[in-house]
């Protein structure tokens, strides 16, 4: 039976050259790359690599050396994984010549994203290096354990002031709400002067997890210059790395976890700049396994309010015109402590997150039509129609600079035509409910002749009411005031609020963070 095998076995290649003019090419089969000749007279050297490394298995690589010396040579070939030494030979040239062409066995390849570097040695010291970034395979028939569950990291998104720990040399780090992801915080890593090499800031959390075994690791990142790299590390190995970019970025790549594990992410300057520097993480967490490392645009999260703070009250506007004032204690709000009000935007009004237009005078009840549609700026041509909701449409059947005919149906059958000026405010469409009731369904707002096109605003309203009295209960909340332009609420039950936490009011209707 075909083995299941999950994930690339080479994740990317460094390439690194020590000693001789210049850096021969670390060559694999899996990157698609054919051996070039080189121009050099220093002996040359390739490590290319023959097999997928699957965890628990033997992997095999093939070793070039030719002698360009000019004389005899003896070499010394040492291969480490993650800073182990797993790997020696001896290598002679009897002659100028000579070379070596053959494949070698490492058998200790197991764990997770790991550094591989072949080390070739002359006169016991470094003269050719070649490394590889790697990660075993994981085969599901002989090793199904291996997928672990996802392990829960602490203060995943940022909204908290604790878990996260800043380490840094020449950068300052801290929690921020200019910038972020999900509402309404990140974790800010910046420089504001110039930079020597390798300086750093970096946060760390330190975790457990029940057993070892594969993994993938999400996150949010963004950064704005390009002369610093951003950098996720598992137990101080590199499993990711990035030059900065303008745009938030969700990444996931699949990891290696022990029972004991340090999470890291970086921001480091590679050499010296003069360019200052800010980034930011947000959202990490550990996700089921997936063998893909995934690297997508994202844009903000856009809040449907906005907040401001004066000691313990918080305002919260949103843009439905709806407004919240709170004043909070120690993280609670006492009873009558809270004040939810639904003003008039336009000719309509917002309350609770969904839109209406009052159609009663104001006493101690307000009757409110439910708007199910508001669409603007539409665009038809003759002939053209527009599919609303509840089977309803609109169909633009004659236009010319001075009067249109729109034609309403429901359900495909034409129920009224209407003949109006293009520059008439509105025209409503009322349905007969019987010899005595009617219900307001459509309000169509001609607006301009553009092009042979008429635009036009439409406002569609569901067939039953809302009757919103005083004293009515919306989850905590009681209706107290209703006037000719508002219906204003008070909290009659205290309510919990955790810092950064997201707060559900009114029976889920309204959702804050404070």
């Amino acid at each position: 039976m075909i083995s299941k095998k999950v994930i690339m076995s080479i994740i990317s290649i460094f390439l690194i050259g020590t000693g001789g003019v210049g850096a021969s090419l670390a060559l694999t089969k899996i990157m698609g790359k054919d051996t070039q000749p080189q121009l050099e007279p220093t002996s040359r050297f390739f490590v290319i690599n023959e097999s997928e490394i699957v965890f628990g298995e033997p992997a095999y690589y093939r070793i070039i050396v030719e002698n360009n010396e000019g004389n005899n040579a003896t070499y010394d070939l040492k291969v480490r994984l993650a800073g182990q030494e797993i790997y020696n030979q001896e290598i002679k040239m009897n002659n100028s010549a000579a070379s070596l062409n053959e494949t070698i066995t490492l058998n200790n390849i197991s764990g997770g994203y790991q550094k591989l570097e072949f080390l070739l040695y002359k006169n016991n010291e470094i003269y050719k290096t070649r490394v590889f970034q790697v990660i075993p395979v994981v085969n599901y028939d002989l090793a199904p354990s291996l997928i672990i569950t996802p392990p829960l990291l602490q203060n995943s998104d940022m909204e908290m002031d604790n878990s996260w720990k800043f380490n840094g040399k020449g950068f300052a780090g801290g929690y921020t709400s200019y910038e972020w992801i999900s509402p309404e915080r990140s974790y800010q890593i910046s420089v504001y002067k110039h930079a020597k090499k390798d300086a750093f800031g970096s946060i760390i959390q330190n975790f457990s997890n029940k057993e070892e075994g594969f993994a993938s690791l999400s996150f949010d990142i963004k950064s704005m210059d390009k002369s610093y790299y951003t950098q996720a590390l598992i137990n101080d190995e590199v499993v990711w790395e990035n030059s900065s970019g303008e745009d938030w970025l969700r990444v996931r790549v699949p990891v290696f976890l022990r029972k004991s594990n340090k999470l890291e992410f970086k921001v480091i300057a590679k050499n010296d700049t003069n360019s200052s520097m800010t980034a930011w993480v947000d959202n990490i967490k550990f996700v089921t396994y997936s063998p893909e490392i995934k690297k997508d645009a994202i844009k903000k999260e856009e809040l449907p309010y906005s907040r401001k703070k004066n000691g313990n009250a918080v305002v919260f506007k949103f843009n439905t015109g709806e407004k919240l004032e709170l004043n909070v204690t120690e993280g609670n709000v006492s009873a009558g402590d809270a004040l939810y009000i639904a003003t008039n935007k336009g000719n309509n009004l917002t309350f609770l997150g969904e839109e209406y237009e009052k159609i009663s005078p104001p006493l101690i009840t307000s009757v409110l039509l439910p708007v199910i549609e508001n669409i603007k700026d539409i665009k038809l041509k003759t002939g053209e129609t527009l599919k609303l909701k509840n089977g309803y449409a609109v169909t633009l059947k004659q236009i010319d600079n001075q009067s249109l005919k729109l034609g309403i149906s429901s359900n495909n059958r034409v129920v009224r035509d209407i003949i109006t000026g293009v520059k008439n405010s509105s025209v409503d469409y009322w349905k007969e409910i019987d010899d005595y009731k009617k219900q307001k369904v459509l309000q169509i707002i001609p607006e301009k002749i553009d092009q042979g096109e008429l635009v036009l605003d439409i406002i569609q309203y569901d067939d039953s009411k809302k009757l919103v009295k005083i004293g009515d209960k919306y989850g905590e909340f009681k209706v107290i005031n209703i006037t000719e332009n508002s219906i204003v609420m008070k909290n009659v039950e205290a309510i919990k609020i955790e810092t950064g936490m997201e707060t559900s009011l009114m029976n889920g209707k309204i959702k804050i963070r404070v």
